[in-house]
């Protein structure tokens, strides 16, 4: 928050020490931005990669959908949004309360002010590895967070009205993902009581009809794939 404030720029963006961008990202990012002025955002498409830069999956990012993202918590976004300034500014920037969840907390209120953009070219790469902050232990401590996260969402002004009668799935997929993290922390009885939430709460959602979204990334990746991703993650 601190940089982006000084910034004199029109347009602002991040990268995390362990990814990469492509030569002529940003160029391609900001022409997207520049052809309409209602796109708030724009991101490109990425693979994964291991801690030694081998490629464990290509294409890994789509489109954006607010609703994936607040009711399913699936983030599209990978390394190299650019957004523009104003925006930024007029959301309040960066959440400092949270620690996971931040990034999406950030666009669910950017997509409150624009459009988000995905660029279908392989600009970016996101690396896996077992000193990824979202993959550290420690990070479970923090995990709660998720729920803050969609408590002020919902709480917010402007939810959409197809998302807000999905309230209650939102908080289940939430509550999946803590007990997962819960998981992978050694705390099996943390993650036993919100799976048994998640359940509940999935039993007293209203029955919905097949969504025609597109198919979640974890889901078109292959068995085979996802094995090496997680490899990647717990080893290295």
């Amino acid at each position: 928050n601190a940089a982006w404030e000084r910034g004199r720029g029109k347009y602002l963006t991040f990268l995390s020490s362990d990814d990469l961008l492509v030569p002529q990202a940003i160029e391609k990012l900001v022409a997207l931005l520049e052809s309409d002025p209602g796109i708030a955002c724009a991101y490109p498409d990425c693979d994964l990669i291991d801690g030694r830069g081998r490629v464990l999956a290509r294409g890994v990012c789509g489109p954006f959908d607010l609703e994936r993202l607040v009711i399913d918590q699936i983030n599209p976004l990978g390394p190299g949004q650019v957004f523009r300034a104003d925006a930024f500014r007029a959301i309040g920037g960066w959440r400092t309360d949270v620690v996971l969840g931040v990034d999406r907390d950030f666009w669910m209120r950017m997509a409150r002010v624009g459009h988000i953009r995905f660029l279908p070219e392989h600009l970016a790469s996101f690396r896996v590895h077992p000193g990824s902050i979202s993959r550290m232990p420690s990070t479970a401590v923090r995990a709660d967070d998720l729920l803050t996260v969609l408590r002020d969402y919902f709480a917010g002004p402007d939810v959409p009205s197809h998302i807000r009668v999905r309230e209650t799935e939102a908080y289940a997929s939430a509550h999946r993902e803590i007990a997962g993290r819960l998981l992978r922390a050694g705390r099996p009885r943390g993650a036993w009581r919100h799976r048994r939430l998640a359940h509940a709460l999935v039993a007293a959602a209203v029955p919905r009809a097949p969504s025609d979204l597109a198919t979640p990334v974890r889901a078109r990746l292959s068995l085979p794939t996802r094995l090496r991703i997680l490899r990647a993650a717990l080893l290295g």
